[in-house]
């Protein structure tokens, strides 16, 4: 498989009634990100090694650490998420772990442990769970000793 393609794996893998691993992909272009249509269901393992954007459901887990994984506006996603940066204009429902940035659109609905460096969310955006934030920025940051100092 190229590095240019995708492997999505699973008992139960799409609509259909294939049980083999299916490639999914967008060889053709070097510069354009997969997208994946919103008829699309996928449970089981997503792996990518370029830019994504999904407009159907997942169901599983998605592994794209080096990549943007943007989930449409009608994307349904239930999943484990690991990728560099994760655009949620739809909805998620798990833990996102997303290594430089996570956007969340004024239409995205998230539910989970989310953890990212950087976390943006628009004006209208819907989140509920845990957020963690290693290694952001010191500016501004409270630390305990500090809180400590000022009560004592």
């Amino acid at each position: 498989m190229s590095s240019r393609e995708h492997a999505a794996t699973s008992n139960n893998q799409t609509t259909g009634s294939s049980t083999t691993p299916t490639s999914v992909g967008n060889a053709a272009s070097n510069d354009a990100p997969a997208v994946k249509g919103s008829s699309i269901v996928i449970k089981g393992e997503l792996t990518a090694s370029e830019d994504m954007v999904l407009h159907g459901r997942v169901e599983g887990t998605i592994s794209m650490p080096g990549h943007t994984l943007t989930i449409g506006a009608q994307g349904h996603v239930a999943a484990t998420v690991v990728a560099k940066d994760v655009i949620v204009h739809g909805f998620v429902l798990g833990n996102v772990t997303a290594n430089s940035r996570l956007e969340l659109k004024a239409t995205a609905r998230m539910s989970g442990e989310l953890s990212s460096p950087k976390l943006i969310v628009a004006d209208g955006a819907n989140v509920s769970g845990t957020v963690n934030m290693p290694g952001g920025s010191k500016r501004g940051r409270v630390t305990e000793d500090a809180l400590l100092a000022t009560t004592a």
